[in-house]
């Protein structure tokens, strides 16, 4: 959610003018109900929380890319 330039948030909403239908999945040392929070028009298709491991965001983008 913290980098530079541009936050998570803005990122997400800018990705969604590339791609209104992106997947993306929100990586963030906070917890879901707090990212959830940061999201009031659209959610992103996914959080997972930092730090994770190889298995978990593996599991993540396969839930993710399922639907």
């Amino acid at each position: 959610m913290a980098m530079p330039e541009m936050d998570g948030v803005e990122t997400f909403g800018e990705l969604l003018k590339i791609r209104d239908d992106a997947k993306v999945i929100v990586a963030s040392g906070y917890n879901d109900e707090d990212m959830a929070a940061q999201f009031p028009e659209r959610s992103p298709s996914a959080f997972i929380a930092k730090p994770y491991s190889v298995a978990q965001i593996s599991t993540k983008l396969r839930d993710v890319l399922r639907g």
